[in-house]
């Protein structure tokens, strides 16, 4: 895999993150002290477990802080796997699945294994379909709630765009709305689409809006974005919209009625 795919994959790991939490990652060059550095290697390479070729363990990290085995803020890949930046094939690995994992390590967080969908559990997730689509690996509730305990949540009290969503306009500042669309009946379920559309003449990275329920309304799933609390969500810097480009199939499934959405913030990339 290139360099140039490397530093991608980081970056956009890094970006699951510093959506939810009040922390900025920025690459520096080699002169400079890092308090994360990330390294390829094989086999015996450092005072942690040696990694063992092909398959099985296929990186592993160290919290910042933490000297007993890996060092501290380290995050090593094995170099004898097959490493892909998204759709890999039979026998490959998706590099932004595991970088988004092993940062979550560095970060200071233990597996979490109570939901298989966590990206903090201890198994690889595929990230190929039944039908053989890539499928963007995402942040569980848990992760969230995880990460945010330990740091924080990102604050929303400044957005890094011009206007602001004003109450049933489904609008969030200048060129961004979001759409609710029902989709298909389900008796008394109905799928909601949500739709981003970015009417800017910037790349958008950041959304985060608000759904209002009647008392009798929940979401029973969700996909491609992230609760954060009350009725708030977030779809983050992963799902990036170009000027025009329009994002469907949130997956959004509740009960009764479309629930009014809100928009209430989005930032530049």
């Amino acid at each position: 895999m290139s360099a140039a795919n490397v530093r991608k994959a980081i970056r956009h790991a890094c970006g699951y993150w510093s959506s939810v939490i009040p922390l900025n990652f920025i690459e520096i060059n080699q002169k400079q002290s890092a308090d994360i550095i990330i390294r390829f290697a094989t086999r015996k390479h450092c005072e942690a477990d040696a990694f063992d070729g092909k398959g099985n363990v296929l990186a592993h990290a160290g919290p910042r802080g933490n000297r007993k085995r890996i060092h501290s803020g380290s995050l090593h890949f094995d170099d004898d796997e097959d490493w892909v930046y998204k759709n890999p094939r039979k026998g490959q690995f998706d590099i932004l699945n595991v970088a988004i994992h092993e940062m979550g390590h560095v970060l200071g967080l233990a597996h979490h294994n109570n939901d298989e969908n966590n990206i903090m559990h201890e198994s690889y997730h595929y990230t190929v379909d039944k039908e053989g689509n890539y499928v963007l690996p995402r942040l569980s509730s848990y992760d969230v709630t995880d990460i945010q305990e330990i740091y924080g949540p990102r604050s929303q009290s400044r957005p890094s765009s011009p206007g602001g969503g004003k109450k049933g306009d489904n609008r969030a500042g200048k060129g961004f709305y979001v759409y609710p669309v029902k989709r298909k009946d389900f008796g008394d379920k109905i799928k909601v689409d949500l739709v981003f559309r970015n009417e800017d003449n910037k790349k958008i990275c950041y959304f985060r809006f608000k759904m209002e329920f009647e008392d009798h309304q929940k979401i029973e799933n969700y996909w491609n974005i992230i609760k954060l609390k009350s009725n708030e969500y977030l779809l983050p810097q992963w799902a990036s919209l170009e000027p025009g480009q329009t994002l469907r199939d949130a997956g959004l499934v509740v009960n009764g009625p479309l629930p009014k959405t809100l928009g209430l913030e989005h930032r530049y990339c």
